[in-house]
């Protein structure tokens, strides 16, 4: 099961081996998944952001509908982390 400390240590490593991106499956109440990727220049930001507003289920404790990160990836290439993320069996 995904949690908070496997996100974290995603981010870790995506800034130890300068990965150009980070992209974070989820789930937004009962509709698609969908993926936001973020670039290098925004990862500390991003790894703060979702500690403060995701609990350690991956679960938004701030909205009024459930959202929920589904999966993460990094790595250098939208192509790369659509593998990764296993895109193609969301649409």
């Amino acid at each position: 099961m995904l949690n908070m400390t496997d996100l974290n240590e995603c981010f870790n490593q995506a800034i130890r081996e300068c990965s150009r991106y980070i992209a974070v499956r989820v789930k937004v109440g009962f509709n698609k998944e969908e993926v936001i990727i973020n670039p290098f220049e925004n990862f500390v930001e991003k790894q703060v952001y979702y500690n403060r507003v995701y609990n350690d289920r991956l679960q938004h404790m701030f909205s009024d509908e459930p959202i929920l990160i589904t999966g993460y990836a990094h790595g250098d290439s939208f192509s790369q982390l659509e593998l990764d993320l296993d895109i193609i069996s969301i649409q």
